[in-house]
């Protein structure tokens, strides 16, 4: 644990020299910074962001949005990152499913699944949809939910 903040430190002090008098560092390398974080800890701690927002002059909710644009880029260690549609036409759909979906995962240990929100999948037409780890749902109902938290299980 001490070796990865001392890893961290060190990132922290070489992105903080290369954004040197300018206000912001630039889009590419703080993405870098993240995905560079996201190795040393295997995933990007909130512990974290404060730090990297000081070194890049970002705010902690910009990070946290550029965070959620790259996939590859995770902000929890969970074992599966569950995406729900939240746009027009899946959100009043998935709000029942969403509920669904955080009482099933109650019942499992800490750190299996994350749970978020998208605005959306631009796959309306074959909504409500629900995102695994990547993989995409479509025509989500109740036993939808059911078979995805049986994998989580499993």
């Amino acid at each position: 644990m001490m070796e990865q903040h001392e890893q961290f430190a060190q990132a922290a002090e070489y992105y903080k020299k290369q954004k040197g008098s300018a206000a912001i560092l630039d889009q590419e390398t703080t993405v870098a910074f993240l995905r560079e974080t996201q190795d040393i800890y295997g995933y990007i701690p909130a512990h974290a962001l404060e730090t990297i927002a000081l070194c890049t002059g970002y705010k902690v909710p910009l990070l946290q949005k550029i965070i959620k644009l790259y996939p590859s880029l995770k902000a929890s260690n969970a074992a599966h990152e569950i995406v729900v549609c939240s746009g027009g036409r899946c959100g009043g759909a998935n709000a029942a499913l969403l509920s669904q979906l955080k009482k099933g995962l109650e019942q499992l240990p800490a750190n299996t699944a994350e749970v978020r929100t998208q605005n959306c999948f631009k796959q309306c037409g074959k909504g409500p949809n629900i995102q695994l780890d990547g993989v995409l749902y479509h025509q989500c109902n109740a036993d939808t939910v059911n078979a995805i938290l049986q994998k989580i299980k499993g």
